[in-house]
């Protein structure tokens, strides 16, 4: 027997002659036919908050992403627009010739002492997230949706690297392409491997450190980049008390940004591990679970670590 969308039921066709084959028909159930449509645009966001399972085999072609493509258009368009008009305006671009500058990774004598490099992965797998459910929800065939995300999403940040190439100030950084890259890869192993968004997130912790005034992009001083284990994603402790619980590891660095330098602040570059609160799964236990807000929350706490939720190994 075939599986159906929700919402439709199969019932056998009368024929006066014998088939060879039993002939049937599909039809959409009155109750819940369109039911999303039927409630205008709270149904629609109720609709899109809830994600899609988008594991299995894709059959995957240039065709298909054309067609995923064109599917979310708008949503496309509409970032490549802000990012070109961020990048106009904050990062330089086209103040001087195109040029390539190997920054490093993780070293004391990097700019950022890395931070950057897991915001540069964090943007690439938050944007591949994105795009792979937005065609999730609106593509006819959304089989190999997260395999178009993870492409729409290098394309968009391959698009910021070469015009960074174009700016005095950045240059075309090819450790930053493969932190793009690492981050695109990672959203879609996530969503591919069955159960595996059920125990990982990847997470980033802001705090303004003072130094640029509220920039969560940008101001690397106030931000944590946190891998967290869900306790609740393995069957040992769906029913336990442990399903609240987390394992988590993260990376911050202090003093390496040019403020930082002018002031002359203490440098640091520190990786811990901590147990923290899964708040997805105290979620579940409230009255919001189910609900918009509580959708709405459910989907934006997989990708924020909220601050003072956890009890690192060497304290904040």
């Amino acid at each position: 027997m075939m599986d159906l969308a929700p919402g439709f039921e199969i019932s056998q066709i009368p024929v006066n002659t014998a088939p060879a084959l039993d002939s049937f028909n599909i039809t959409p159930v009155a109750d819940d036919y369109s039911s999303y449509e039927r409630s205008g645009f709270l149904g629609w966001l109720d609709y899109n908050l809830d994600p899609i399972d988008l594991t299995g085999p894709a059959n995957y072609s240039g065709g298909k992403f054309i067609d995923h493509t064109l599917s979310i258009g708008w949503d496309v368009a509409a970032v490549y627009g802000l990012t070109t008009a961020f990048g106009l305006s904050n990062w330089e671009w086209g103040d001087s010739g195109f040029q390539v500058k190997s920054e490093g990774w993780f070293g004391d004598d990097t700019k950022y002492a890395g931070v950057d490099k897991l915001g540069h992965a964090y943007t690439a797998y938050l944007l591949s997230d994105y795009f792979a459910q937005r065609i999730a929800h609106s593509s006819s065939d959304p089989s190999g949706a997260n395999v178009s995300g993870a492409l729409l999403s290098m394309g968009v940040m391959t698009y910021i690297e070469i015009f960074d190439g174009f700016s005095g100030g950045h240059g075309f950084s090819p450790e930053d392409f493969v932190a793009d890259a690492s981050g695109a890869l990672f959203s879609y192993v996530r969503s591919a491997v069955p159960g595996l968004a059920d125990k990982i997130d990847y997470r980033m912790e802001y705090i303004p450190s003072g130094e640029v005034g509220f920039s969560p992009a940008t101001d690397y001083a106030g931000q944590k980049y946190v891998l967290a284990l869900k306790l609740a994603g393995f069957d040992e402790f769906k029913e336990s008390p442990l399903r609240f619980f987390e394992l988590q590891a993260g990376y911050y660095a202090r003093g390496y940004t040019d403020e930082g330098r002018e002031e002359d602040e203490d440098q640091k570059r520190e990786t811990f591990v901590a147990v923290g609160l899964n708040l997805n799964e105290i979620l579940r236990e409230t009255p919001l679970d189910g609900t918009i807000p509580g959708k709405a929350l459910r989907n934006t706490l997989h990708y924020v670590q909220v601050p003072y939720t956890y009890v690192p190994t060497g304290g904040y």
